[in-house]
């Protein structure tokens, strides 16, 4: 699905300049940022050992 969605946006980027290859990268960072966000709000609410954190911050 990511694959399908950076193919598609290099396609648009193909035909509508870099504005929107840009636009659409920061999309996914805000969007990665706030997956993040939420994961140490999870993290916080439930406290884990640091190892079970760690494993989980190489997973992902």
């Amino acid at each position: 699905m990511i694959f399908f969605f950076l193919f598609f946006s290099l396609a648009v980027l193909h035909k509508l300049q870099c504005r929107i290859y840009v636009f659409t990268l920061s999309l996914l960072g805000i969007l990665n940022a706030k997956i993040f966000f939420m994961d140490i709000e999870l993290i916080r609410k439930f406290p884990l050992s640091h190892r079970e954190i760690g494993n989980r911050g190489i997973m992902s």
